[in-house]
């Protein structure tokens, strides 16, 4: 997962954020298994919540607030405002290739 923070503070979402530490729980959770992308509000925001001590809405509107920091920050790496299961999606797949190299390396 260090990568996965190395990227977040690329893209401007720094610890002190309060959607730093569930979109890290996010991720993980998705890597797991990729089909909590398609329901994110039933069964990601809630799973998330009870790992960070959250409540699911709260879990939502911090993971907001951090997607709308880094298009803020970096509106020239994308092509238009992502929305949350998109950053997520776009996190997933990153950390999937850096995941699947270092299988191959092996």
């Amino acid at each position: 997962m260090r990568e996965l923070r190395k990227l977040l503070y690329r893209f401007g979402i720094y610890k002190t954020q309060e959607g730093y530490e569930p979109l890290l729980v996010a991720v993980e959770l998705i890597l797991e298994d990729p089909e909590r992308l398609s329901c994110l509000s039933r069964r990601l925001y809630p799973t998330v919540a009870v790992l960070c001590k959250s409540n699911p809405r709260t879990v939502e509107r911090n993971m907001r607030y951090c997607v709308a920091r880094a298009w803020e920050a970096n509106p020239d790496l994308f092509s238009q405002p992502p929305t949350t299961g998109d950053f997520l999606c776009m996190l997933h797949n990153y950390m999937d290739d850096i995941l699947f190299a270092r299988c191959q390396a092996k």
